[in-house]
């Protein structure tokens, strides 16, 4: 497919749509360019690769001077319906977008002209209610569909729907669902040992109270202090509540963590879930007179918006694995509607470790404020 604009893209597909429901019938003049592109919302250099597209498809013929028109044969052929299913909170990070990013990634890999894509909100719980009936309704072929449990699957399979799991609960992996992760052991791990290796032997774990991958975590937590038992190192995990919100101006509950510093032997290292809570342990830490990294190494197993980051964080490239497991997810999903299926159920997507300067060696014994 020639249009490799994301925009062009959209704008092809809304042309075609007008098309299907009658606003252009075989014959008609589309409106001029200008007013066709303010429509649309986008610029006319984009508008003209999307009709240039339309042209080398037979969609619409180009009369020089005159105009553009719909082709006499412009009847395009019926797409099969693909879902990607989010839960509705991936919107609310307005640092992260999700949705253009796993778009996107499905876009890159499935062709337009076969293929009509749509993103669907789901909250909580709700998957079933607010899009699941939708899609077998509509009779989508397949969805790739983040957060979800087998549970609320099932249905879809039921259905006659290809699914596949992005990001899914670990369970998934055992129950016969496709699905497609970012490794969050590796690199969780590699952290650790790092943290080890400049010398810290007080580092404290902080995890969310229902978190997918918190037992695994825990568990790889607990292996690599053990192994360093000699050199008396102990983690402590520290479970924070889950925010109402995933916001980045949501404050995160950090009252669990305060014991630990005002305590004889405070943490040197904390490793953080992510860059929401990343941040709100950085103005713990400004607000007790302690400095990163002097005193206290800050790092974070997952971070989808280091542009926020107060500090270069060392963190996973959660970007980076983010658009592979997308890519991924989709191929996999491409296979099954097509008839060929995938060799395994599931596949964990590389992730790598960003090493910034928010780590270092332990300066000393830190000194409680």
């Amino acid at each position: 497919m020639a249009v490799k604009s994301f925009k062009a893209d959209m704008a092809r597909r809304a042309i075609l749509k007008w098309i299907k429901t009658g606003r252009f019938k075989p014959g008609d003049q589309m409106p001029a360019e200008p007013a066709l592109a303010k429509e649309l919302g986008m610029n006319h250099v984009t508008l003209r690769r999307a009709l240039a597209e339309l042209a080398r498809e037979g969609i619409i013929t180009k009369q020089e001077r005159v105009g553009n028109f719909i082709s006499m044969a412009a009847e395009p052929p019926l797409a099969t319906g693909v879902g990607v299913l989010l839960p509705l909170w991936l919107r609310r990070i307005p640092s992260y977008n999700a949705t253009g990013m796993v778009l996107q990634g499905v876009h890159r890999v499935m062709d337009a002209r076969r293929y009509d894509v749509h993103a669907l909100f789901y909250e909580e719980g709700r998957l079933w209610a607010d899009v699941g009936k939708l899609v077998v309704d509509k009779r989508l072929g397949g969805v790739i569909v983040e957060g979800s449990r087998r549970d609320d699957l099932q249905p879809l399979i039921d259905g006659g729907v290809k699914v596949v799991a992005l990001s899914p609960d670990p369970v998934e992996c055992a129950s016969g669902v496709y699905w497609v992760d970012q490794d969050h052991v590796a690199p969780f791990r590699q952290i650790l040992e790092r943290l080890l290796q400049l010398g810290h032997r007080r580092v404290a774990i902080l995890l969310y109270q229902r978190m997918n991958w918190g037992t695994v975590l825990r568990d790889t937590a607990r292996f690599v202090f053990e192994e360093k038992e000699s050199a008396q190192a102990t983690a402590a995990i520290v479970e924070l509540p889950n925010p109402t919100s995933s916001e980045d101006s949501v404050p995160v509950d950090l009252r669990a963590l305060e014991p630990l510093f005002d305590g004889e032997n405070p943490p040197t290292a904390i490793l953080a879930p992510d860059e929401i809570t990343t941040n709100a342990v950085f103005r713990f830490l400004q607000q007790r007179g302690l400095e990163i990294p002097r005193e206290v190494s800050l790092a974070a197993f997952e971070n989808y918006a280091p542009a926020l980051n107060p500090l270069p964080l060392t963190s996973v490239d959660s970007l980076a694995s983010r658009r592979m497991a997308v890519n991924v997810a989709a191929t996999m999903l491409l296979g099954l509607l097509e008839g060929h299926p995938p060799t395994g159920r599931g596949i964990t997507v590389e992730a790598k470790v960003r090493w910034e300067t928010s780590i270092g060696p332990v300066a000393g014994k830190l000194i409680k404020a």
